[in-house]
């Protein structure tokens, strides 16, 4: 049998004490923030598992309920603000966005079975939508092309290493084709560096939010021209 010390002991039992603390914490934040989304978006699934096999992308993970919540803090949007989500998979942060007055929001997933859930989960939920006008593609994010009136672009840690620099490629293409400001809310925002050395971006704000212990709740504002 293997024998822990009275600290790990004692971490590991207020750990299990506390999980249905942490249960029920996340039922009502989930309540408070999206009580009218029909689908529940907690699960964690490999792209594998998706029908996706491809270097550079992620295992599904839902972002957490308030990540867009903190990105879009003291920013008025207006209806010529169109928004995107950079790896939309089961549609939540696209339902979150969709309660605000957006000119169009677009979802971007390279995994067709989360795309057509995403449709439905969103046709299920429409009518606690203030923007109507929300679409959800299956497209690679290393090249697909990012329309020119985007101005708010989120992502959560999505894809790494090349196809993050194709997305930021097709970002700043977009902007050369049509010079504007663009906010890009980056959740979990391993790859922020990259982002400033485009030298077309800078951070306008970094939320910690109350889990400061974890890296992975930290949410970044880069704005880029």
């Amino acid at each position: 049998m293997i024998q822990l010390s009275p600290a790990t002991a004692l971490a590991s039992a207020k750990r299990i004490a506390g999980r249905p603390y942490r249960l029920a914490q996340r039922r009502l934040i989930r309540t408070l923030l999206e009580p009218d989304f029909a689908h529940n978006t907690i699960t964690h699934r490999p792209l594998i598992e998706l029908g996706v096999d491809a270097p550079g992308r992620m295992h599904y993970e839902p972002s957490a309920h308030t990540f867009l919540r903190r990105g879009l803090r003291r920013r008025v949007i207006t209806p010529d603000d169109v928004f995107v989500d950079l790896g939309c998979g089961l549609g939540r942060v696209l339902h979150q966005a969709a309660r605000h007055r957006f000119k169009r929001i677009i979802g971007v997933d390279i995994s067709d079975r989360l795309v057509i859930q995403a449709r439905e989960n969103l046709r299920r939920s429409a009518g606690g939508h203030r923007c109507q006008k929300v679409q959800v593609a299956c497209a690679d994010l290393a090249t697909w092309r990012v329309p020119d009136d985007v101005t708010y672009a989120y992502i959560y840690n999505a894809v790494t290493d090349d196809v993050f620099h194709g997305m930021l490629d097709q970002i700043l293409d977009s902007l050369e084709r049509r010079p504007r400001r663009l906010l890009l809310i980056y959740a979990n925002p391993v790859m922020g560096d990259r982002v400033l050395a485009t030298h077309r971006f800078t951070l306008v704000r970094t939320s910690r939010g109350l889990r400061r212990d974890k890296p992975g709740h930290t949410v970044k504002v880069f704005e880029g021209r």
